[in-house]
């Protein structure tokens, strides 16, 4: 079996977990005395343990090898698992002193320049919070919604990381292997390869389908937020914790029950609006009026 399989897998993310729950003290400790809400929790280190390692982009199997053995010493860290605890708080971890104890577990950024530990670090976050999301063992627990409004990128990411977490849970069990820039898994009995960037996952095949793919979701979330920087400064920077307005906060249902009688006038002057006059037999708007 290969570094990064899921035996691999299934076992950094339990020692990761168990340094985690160790870490944790009074009422949220308390929160995690049952078996479920320790299984769910592993669902969602494991996630953010995929997105991380996916980050790797070293085909060498020595330097992989490596990199397995670090990681697993790093996840078994006490001081780990503090760190990690915040995200179960609130908060985001202290990502300086993850990656001095990532280094301290064996990893130089200049002999083994194979991991932005940054960026996977915030991968890991994403996953780890789109997992906690589909968690109901899990609810009131993390405070999700709390730590994805720090950051829009975190937010961002985080909403791509859904189909990462899709692919964990429905995947033929034994089968998911992470590969350089890639994770292969095996779903209705067909193995599959998918790449993993910037948080999006699509599946690879014809190098056409596949540009087509990530070009199509890239301009879904470049589109789907209002430019707000001619009201507010602030609105275009990406660090802002501001949240932002996208089209479904702007416009408003009009599927309304409560019926009002509207008089005839009133009708001629409606339709004036629309830019001709119709005889419409019913309608319903914000104010629940309608015409005969």
């Amino acid at each position: 079996m290969g570094p990064f399989e899921i035996g691999y897998l299934s076992k950094v993310a339990a020692d990761l977990t168990v340094v985690i729950l160790k870490a944790l003290g009074g009422r949220l400790k308390d929160s995690f005395s049952l078996s479920e809400k320790e299984k769910a929790l592993e669902r969602c280190v494991q996630a953010g343990t995929i997105a991380l390692l996916a980050k790797a982009t070293t085909d060498k199997p020595e330097e992989i090898q490596l990199l397995a053995d670090i990681f697993e010493r790093f996840a078994a860290d006490e001081d780990v698992g503090k760190e990690f605890r915040d995200l179960l708080k609130g908060n985001l971890p202290d990502v300086s002193e993850l990656k001095y104890l990532f280094e301290h577990a064996g990893y130089d950024p200049e002999t083994l320049p194979v991991l932005s530990f940054e960026e996977s670090i915030t991968s890991f976050e994403a996953a780890f919070l789109a997992a906690a999301t589909t968690e109901p063992e899990l609810q009131g627990i993390i405070q999700t919604n709390q730590l994805l409004e720090q950051t829009q990128l975190l937010r961002e990411m985080a909403g791509r990381m859904g189909q990462l977490v899709e692919l964990i849970r429905f995947a033929q069990p034994g089968t998911l292997i992470i590969q350089p820039g890639k994770i292969l898994a095996t779903r209705g009995g067909n193995q599959s390869q998918y790449l993993l960037d910037q948080g999006y996952l699509s599946a690879l095949g014809s190098e056409t389908n596949e540009a087509l793919f990530t070009y199509c979701r890239v301009l879904r979330d470049d589109i789907r937020d209002l430019p707000m920087r001619g009201l507010d400064i602030e609105a275009s920077d990406p660090g802002s914790k501001q949240q932002r307005m996208d089209l479904a906060r702007v416009y408003i249902d009009l599927n309304t029950k409560a019926l009002i009688l509207v008089k005839k006038k009133d009708k001629k002057k409606s339709s004036h609006f629309s830019g001709r006059r119709t005889e419409n037999p019913a309608i319903e708007c914000p104010g629940g009026c309608y015409s005969k």
